[in-house]
């Protein structure tokens, strides 16, 4: 796809971009998240970090890996990306719906009734992330990794104005729920705007019979590191739903692979 000093270039720049947004989302997290901090308190953050494990184990599912396939792949065409994009759409409906389907789990195993209305609240964010998932993967296939490092961090800024906003007046753990909303309905806004490429209508199953059992053979691996990153989390919140200590972190940094899956993700 590319001469091999036009990859160093690419990679180099890209890299570079990458970085510089690392470092500016961890300023504006970090930011937001003391502004939010003082105007919420630490509870409307313990109830959204209780239901962290269950949307990143209901994104390692929407994704299925198929993002990954598709920066891999050698070729790729149109039909086939549009086919991997329609399944990524079924898979973030299909989990949205599971999502809200366990909300009286959830908050039956903190202890919680809150955690139902919030869990299916967020249910709806599996449909958001799935809009993005493609475009997202075609920038990187692309090497422009800078242009997609400048996207997450306009969204990720833009999902924390908004939920200040809120906070200051005064809808308490909701703002945190906006936050999420806007951050990804951002992200596929911008994703969609600097990526030309347009999913079409056509959809053939047997092209990408390959593309999705490496996909499947990805999830699986992301399975065994969110259990070992997630499993402490939900122990200690269901043992001591006061606990919040092991959940600031997780929203402190976004969740899902942020700026830094841009470098160590294929």
């Amino acid at each position: 796809m590319f001469s091999p000093d036009r990859l160093k270039h690419l990679l180099r720049r890209g890299i570079r971009a990458v970085v510089a947004a690392q470092i500016a989302s961890q300023v504006v997290s970090l930011g937001v998240l003391a502004i939010l901090f003082r105007l919420l308190g630490p509870e409307p953050y313990g109830l959204l970090g209780m239901m962290v494990p269950v949307l990143l184990l209901g994104r390692i599912f929407i994704t299925a890996g198929l993002d990954v396939a598709t920066v891999q792949q050698a070729e790729l065409d149109d039909r086939q990306v549009s086919t991997l994009f329609w399944l990524n759409q079924c898979l973030g409906l299909a989990m949205a719906l599971v999502t809200a389907a366990v909300a009286p789990l959830v908050a039956r195993l903190y202890g919680i009734e809150q955690l139902a209305l919030l869990t299916v609240a967020l249910a709806g964010t599996a449909v958001a992330t799935a809009l993005s998932t493609q475009h997202q993967a075609l920038l990187q296939r692309k090497l422009r990794l800078g242009t997609l490092a400048v996207v997450r961090l306009i969204a990720l800024t833009l999902g924390g104005m908004t939920a200040v906003a809120a906070a200051v007046a005064g809808w308490g753990v909701w703002a945190l729920v906006v936050q999420q909303y806007v951050e990804l309905t951002a992200l596929a806004a911008l994703a969609w705007a600097v990526e030309p490429w347009r999913p079409g209508l056509a959809i053939r199953i047997g092209p990408i019979k390959e593309i999705v059992r490496f996909g499947g053979h990805y999830t699986l691996s992301s399975l065994m590191f969110y259990l070992t990153a997630n499993a402490d989390k939900v122990l200690v919140g269901a043992h001591d739903p006061e606990e919040i200590s092991t959940r600031i972190i997780d929203l402190f940094c976004p969740i899902g692979k942020g700026q830094r899956g841009l470098i160590v993700s294929p």
